[in-house]
């Protein structure tokens, strides 16, 4: 017999592999150098076995496989359990059956068995006297039922008479036909008379209303006129008012200094969109502060407008620092000094805050990146540049130059590769001799260092339209980059908050105006219509009247009409009154009889309805004393059986307990696959939950976003992966953001320097590996060593002591 691998042996393979793999690993962090209170930053090089989404994806579709396992056997113990419950029912039924027979079998004497049959005689005398009875309630209603018949055709006939005395009667009256025929059309004549006459006062009645009406409407028409007349001329006033004290503000506006605390870098951009004389410029400064927007609704990043924002005008003069220092080291080594891109400056922003929110460069819109924390602009720089030591060190090692000027950042990632290239991208790229701009941001937003400095950020361009640039004026040296900063983009007399609080206010006095215009229009126009409508109205009332007059009028003439009518009908009648008399007493006797004969059939059919009441209570009395002759009949059969019906009863109840034993023992073998596929599938799940775990955060981000979310039972959960994409190294696409874009191609390095600088132990909070897209997977650096193959051979251990587990545990419930 095999040997059955418990839990705990399991648990102690993954526990294995998790120990070996722990032992032979660890982590390579990568992220921006800050300065510290206490010690120097320092690196350690240290490698990771490779996890990937594709690991992820092996790992959850085995849950999922084994999940469907677990429904399926669900269903089956489902059944299962139904089945035993069945069985239980017919053990119960079975034993009823035997109580019951037990008792008949006590019971069954001589004495009991022959009272049963004397209890069986007067049973079936009962049946037929009640048989009789039925048969004598059903001649009785059979009889009222001929009598009910018969009275409806008393009551035929006797309509007949009437019909004839009616024709008798009406040919009687053929001399005075035409006088009532006259009459009936004069009443009809005089109803739709007086209908004409309601419907003329009614008419006239809201002609009057409407009439009475329209003075009131005007008055109140002329009064919105005169309050509107009275608001049009006050905001006449105020817009003249208004235009004098901006043609002041104005004046002053164009003298004043600016304030470089309190006014942003968008203010600037406006100004220079507004006021340049140089189309470049300002359609540059157009798509700059589009840039803006695209942070908020792509991105989330608002860039503020505080005074401790990258934004204000005061910051980025320090952000110039920056530059400053960054070109006297290049011209200490013989490079040309970078050039500043003032609309490249809101993406260094941007990234800015992104690094502060995420801990991690943003990389979307400038790939080459230096970030420091908690450093002035000159020591942010001087810390950049302290990486120079290590590079002159191993310079000969990778075959690298010395010459300053002869610093290709690309190339030299290229052959050092992104861990070497984490220790000294700052440098590089500060020197990179294919830069020939920059944009750079700075702010004092409070960090965890508690200094008085905060982020300082500088983005590195290769802008290969360089000198088209230079001559249209979007790319300046340091000193016109500065004098344009203090001047506020060379404003113009609209630049002062003052002026647009006014000519905001302009504005809306006149849409204000042009507003009360309109209402005094339209309400000059509702007076005009009022007057020619009440000419109409006071048309409408007089002939209204006259309508009234006229049908009063013809109201009589009916009413004379009518009265003359029936006046002549009334003579005619008198003339043959004493003919008629004979024949409206026959018409009277024969409908007095017709009532008569209607009141009978009506009683006949009230016996009748009650004899079938009682037929029906006969016959059900007659049914139930069929059925206590049948009951006292099986009663004398079950005591003269009761021997032989007690062992039948006995013999069901034991064939009944032996099905459910066998049906419990199924239950139990069903339920006991249902423990061990459950069993195995959490382990799984578990598996797959820690190695998703071990995926960075915007991995697992992005495969949630991929995912649907469903609850699934015995507290596992399903993760419904939209699939997994290749495996390749994380490096970055990102473009600058510098003008050029439209007309050139920027070279970039992207995040391979920046997003591979060393953790450092002044930040604490940089994320362990770079962060990758949906569609990419992680790899880590890893040695290639012994090690390596040793973690992998742990990781292999403890994998097929969990599939030898699960298989035994299948071919145990087959």
């Amino acid at each position: 017999m095999d040997k059955k691998i418990g839990k705990s042996v399991v648990a102690t393979g993954i526990a294995a592999t998790t120990i070996i793999s722990g032992a032979l690993s660890h982590q390579v962090k990568a992220d921006e150098l800050v300065e510290s209170t206490a010690t120097k930053p320092k690196a350690t090089a240290v490698t990771e076995k490779p996890i990937t989404t594709a690991d992820v994806a092996e790992a959850k579709e085995k849950a999922d496989a084994a999940k469907k396992n677990v429904n399926q056997q669900q269903e089956q113990t489902k059944k299962a359990e139904a089945d035993l419950e069945g069985a239980k029912t017919a053990v119960s039924e079975a034993q009823e059956k035997v109580a019951t027979a037990t008792e008949n079998e006590k019971a069954a004497t001589e004495e009991n068995i022959s009272q049963a049959e004397t209890n069986v005689k007067k049973a079936e005398e009962e049946v037929t006297a009640k048989s009789e009875t039925v048969k004598e309630a059903e001649t009785t209603v059979q009889e009222a039922s001929q009598a009910v018949k018969d009275q409806e055709n008393t009551i035929a006939g006797q309509q007949s008479l009437v019909d004839v005395a009616e024709s008798e009667l009406n040919k009687a009256k053929e001399p005075v036909h035409a006088e009532t025929a006259a009459v009936e059309t004069a009443k009809n004549q005089e109803n739709q008379a007086q209908t004409a006459v309601e419907h003329a006062k009614n008419e006239l009645a809201k002609a009057d209303q409407a009439a009475n009406a329209a003075p009131q409407n005007q008055a109140e028409i002329q009064n919105k006129i005169n309050q509107t007349q009275a608001k049009l001329e006050q905001t006449k006033q105020l817009i003249a008012a208004t235009n004098t004290e901006l043609v002041h503000e104005q004046k002053n506006a164009s003298t004043a200094p600016v304030d470089l605390r309190n006014t942003t870098y968008s203010q600037f951009l406006e100004n220079l969109r507004d006021n340049s004389n140089n189309e470049v410029v300002r359609n540059a400064a157009v798509d700059a502060l589009a840039l803006y927007k695209r942070g908020q609704n792509e991105f989330k990043i608002t860039v503020g407008s505080d005074s401790s924002s990258p934004a204000s005008l005061e910051n980025n003069l320090q952000a110039l620092e920056l530059v400053k220092a960054i070109n006297a080291y290049r011209r200490n080594a013989g490079l040309p000094e970078l050039l500043v891109d003032p609309y490249a400056n809101v993406a260094s922003q941007i990234q800015t805050l992104y690094f502060e929110k995420e801990n991690w460069h943003m990389g979307k819109l400038i790939g080459n990146e230096n970030v420091a924390i908690s450093f002035d602009p000159q020591g942010a720089v001087n810390f950049w540049h302290s990486e120079k030591a290590l590079y002159q060190k191993i310079a000969a090692q990778y075959g690298l130059p010395t010459d300053e000027r002869q610093l290709d950042a690309n190339d030299i990632y290229m052959k050092v590769g992104p861990n070497v290239f984490a220790q000294i991208g700052h440098y590089v790229q500060m020197m990179d001799n294919k830069a020939n701009a920059i944009s750079a941001a700075y702010d004092t937003h409070p960090n965890q260092f508690g200094t008085p400095h905060g982020t300082s950020e500088v983005g590195f361009h290769n802008v290969r339209n360089f000198n088209q640039r230079v001559n249209n004026g979007t790319l300046l040296t340091v000193e016109a980059m500065e004098k344009l900063l203090r001047s506020g983009g060379s404003r113009g007399a609209a630049s002062s908050a003052n002026v647009t609080a006014l000519k905001n206010r302009l504005a809306e006095l006149q849409a204000q105006k042009v507003s009360q215009e309109s209402s005094l229009n339209l309400l000059n126009n509702q007076l005009t219509d009022s007057y020619k409508a009440q000419k109409d109205r006071a048309a409408a009332v007089v002939k209204a009247r006259q309508n009234l007059e006229a049908a009063e009028k013809a109201l009589a003439l009916t009413q004379q009409n009518l009265s003359d009518k029936k006046a002549a009908l009334k003579s005619a009648t008198a003339r043959i009154a004493s003919a008629l008399s004979p024949y409206q007493a026959k018409l009277q006797k024969a409908q007095a009889t017709l009532v008569e004969a209607k009141n009978q059939l009506a009683a006949l059919k009230t016996a009748e309805e009650n004899k079938n009441k009682a037929l029906e209570a006969a016959k059900a009395e007659l049914v139930a004393a069929q059925n206590r002759v049948a009951a006292a009949q099986k009663k004398v059969a079950d005591l003269k059986t009761a021997p032989q019906q007690l062992e039948s009863a006995k013999q069901d109840l034991a064939a009944a307990e032996a099905d459910l034993k066998a049906k419990q023992l199924v239950a139990e073998t069903e339920n006991a696959k249902l423990v061990d596929l459950q069993t195995v599938y959490n382990e799984l799940l578990a598996n797959y939950n820690y190695l998703l775990d071990l995926l960075p955060k915007e991995v697992r981000q992005a495969l949630a976003s991929a995912t649907t979310t469903t609850y699934q039972a015995n507290g596992g959960l399903n993760f419904a992966a939209a699939g997994a994409g290749s495996q390749t190294l994380l490096t970055s696409n990102a473009n600058s953001a510098s003008q050029d874009e439209k007309d050139a191609s920027v070279e970039t390095l992207a995040n391979v320097a920046t997003q591979a600088q060393p953790k450092t132990d002044n930040n604490t909070n940089a994320p362990a590996t770079p962060k990758a897209s949906p569609s990419q997977s992680v790899v880590l650096p890893n040695t290639g060593t012994e090690a390596e193959q040793l973690a992998f051979l742990g990781m292999t251990l403890g994998a097929a002591l969990l599939a030898g587990a699960v298989k035994h545990r299948r071919r145990k419930a087959l």
